[in-house]
């Protein structure tokens, strides 16, 4: 019996089960409040009772020849010295054998009544040693008592259903914002839409945290979702021109040719084409493993020396493809960075500068106030602004670019490298009048 309630009430909503448990709280609240009121009330009735009762007697013991025997609920009763009753009646079931007390308000119970009586002798002249004694009853304050409770009694279950009409208004107007996250959440489970977020007013609650939580969250899985995509898209077009050219030249060797030489010629074409797959492929890995910084450890790092071995191995590079390369470094610059990462992506800003120059290159290593900058610059044939702000996207080449050697990704990995280092890189181009390369860290 127990276990099913316990299972029906888990299967309420959760407005419904905080709206019972607040009217539940209110209720006992109200119920507490309420006996505590009725219970100061009786005190504090039974107190003004005894205090109108001992002023009444007062005012009839100075005033007793205007005597009232029952006044205002209270009976008076006038003795002589000797305690014979002479004026007054007593009340149901009051016992008269009880003996005079001056001290204070008495009670007295009888089988079915309760009674406070207050005693005074008379000092008056002419009063000859009477007693006065005035009496009244109890019962009719707890009558009052009790119809204040029916009343309270009464007022309970309109008070329980105003507390669930308004307390669940309450609690709904508060979990409206979980609704709108829950809805949503839905939302994109089934049209599988990422782009959509959470849209709540402006708050600082934690329902509101928990919305923008969630926002960060779809906002990092749908750039996950977007870079398997882009991945997989960059891929499956790349891959597409060499294993076609792959299959026809594999096909035309195995049916057409006739001689070692031919054979020989489709060979290299197939080489040439595998070549070009494995190195598309180890960048993709490459901008695949570093999209993903949060377990990329940062170093302080003697950036001069990094940049100073670089240059002198380009140095030679230069002198046996003929080019022109000088280099300024300034002395002792560190940096917060990857040593791997910042090689690999000056490498390619170096490779990008050979790739494109046609006798001159410069290298420079300054310091820029708080930050290293360092500028590549080439005499090449240079970009248009258009091929200037695509050259940053992965897999881009110019049309006329598309004799060098190169799958498009260095600029992409320099461009995320450069993220990852919280730093800066762009460039500055003119076509026939070469590129500057700038990456500040």
């Amino acid at each position: 019996m127990f276990l099913k309630l316990k299972q029906k009430l888990d299967s309420l909503p959760v407005s419904l089960k905080v709206t019972l448990w607040y009217t539940m709280l209110m209720t006992i609240v109200f119920i507490l409040i309420m006996g505590f009121m009725l219970k100061f009330m009786d005190r504090l009735r039974i107190s003004k009772e005894k205090i109108i009762l001992q002023k009444h007697v007062v005012n009839t013991a100075k005033h007793v020849t205007g005597f009232e025997e029952f006044h205002n609920g209270i009976y008076m009763l006038l003795y002589d010295k000797d305690g014979a009753l002479l004026d007054g009646k007593y009340p149901e079931e009051f016992p008269e054998d009880i003996p005079f007390d001056i001290q204070d308000v008495q009670t007295v119970q009888s089988q079915n009544h309760s009674y406070f009586y207050y005693d005074m002798h008379l000092a008056v002249r002419g009063s000859h040693g009477q007693w006065i004694r005035g009496i009244i009853s109890v019962d009719r304050i707890y009558e009052n008592l009790q119809l204040m409770l029916q009343s309270v009694l009464f007022a309970l279950p309109l008070f329980f259903c105003i507390a669930i009409l308004i307390g669940y208004r309450i609690v709904k107007q508060g979990f409206r914002p979980v609704e709108t996250i829950s809805s949503t959440v839905r939302s994109i489970g089934e049209e599988r839409d990422l782009s959509k977020r959470i849209i709540l007013n402006e708050g600082g609650d934690e329902i509101h945290q928990m919305a923008h939580t969630f926002n960060e969250m779809l906002d990092k899985i749908e750039d996950s979702v977007k870079r398997e995509k882009r991945f997989s898209a960059d891929v499956s077009h790349e891959l597409r021109t060499p294993v076609s050219v792959i299959m026809s030249e594999s096909e035309y060797g195995k049916d057409f040719t006739d001689s070692i030489e031919e054979a020989k010629e489709s060979f290299a074409t197939i080489f040439k084409q595998a070549q070009h797959m494995s190195r598309l492929i180890n960048e993709l890995l490459e901008l695949a493993r570093i999209e993903n910084p949060a377990n990329t450890p940062l170093e302080t790092l003697d950036y001069s020396l990094l940049l100073n071995e670089l240059a002198e191995s380009y140095e030679e590079k230069a002198l046996a493809l003929g080019f022109n390369f000088s280099f300024h470094i300034e002395a002792q610059l560190t940096v917060l960075g990857n040593q791997p990462l910042l090689y690999l992506a000056i490498t390619n800003l170096l490779d990008n500068a050979f790739k494109f120059a046609k006798n001159n290159i410069q290298l420079y290593l300054t310091r820029n106030g708080t930050h290293a900058l360092l500028r590549i610059c080439d005499d090449g044939i240079g970009m248009t602004a258009d091929e200037l702000s695509q050259s940053w996207d992965r897999l881009y080449q110019a049309d006329t670019n598309r004799n060098t050697k190169g799958v498009g990704l260095g600029l992409a990995l320099v461009k995320l490298i450069t993220r990852i280092h919280k730093g800066r890189v762009w460039a500055e181009s003119e076509k026939e009048n070469g590129s500057t390369f700038f990456l500040e860290i």
